[in-house]
């Protein structure tokens, strides 16, 4: 769609590709895979994950983003660590 329409993709992000449980370990999604073989097919690097976290609905409806209010989070940190590969 992106191409049809001229706008460059520059990467594909995996949004909701895990889920951290309260006892910190993380869960993996099958839809990992599917997102890395769609970046491969398409051309364009696969640039990261950003897990799955409830609490990102809860601060966008208060108007406070997860990285403010909960800073340690997983979502949280995975935008503060994300570097391009």
């Amino acid at each position: 769609m992106f191409r049809q329409v001229r706008v460059p993709v520059l990467g594909i992000v995996e949004n909701m590709s895990y889920f951290v449980g309260d006892d910190a370990g993380a869960t993996k999604s099958s839809a990992t895979a599917v997102a890395r073989k769609l970046a491969q097919q398409a051309g364009v690097p696969f640039l990261g994950e950003i897990p799955i976290d409830p609490r990102v609905a809860e601060c966008g409806d208060a108007g406070d983003p997860i990285v403010h209010k909960y800073p340690d989070s997983p979502v949280a940190q995975s935008y503060a660590t994300w570097r391009p590969r």
